[in-house]
């Protein structure tokens, strides 16, 4: 479960570095990187849930 929870901090840190990074480039760099937030929240149940749902699927 550590691995898990350790995964979703670096991948959450991340994604919210990125849409500031994407700021300079314009804002359909910006909307990319948003819906990218909102995929990676679907996939973690908006981070009540440390194991992403993509692991269960397969």
């Amino acid at each position: 479960m550590e691995f898990w929870r350790l995964l979703a901090l670096y991948i959450s840190s991340n994604t919210l570095s990125s849409v500031y990074w994407a700021i300079p480039f314009g804002q359909d760099e910006v909307n990319t990187m948003l819906n990218q937030a909102k995929e990676i929240l679907s996939w973690y149940d908006n981070m009540r849930n440390p194991v992403p749902t993509w692991y269960f699927k397969g």
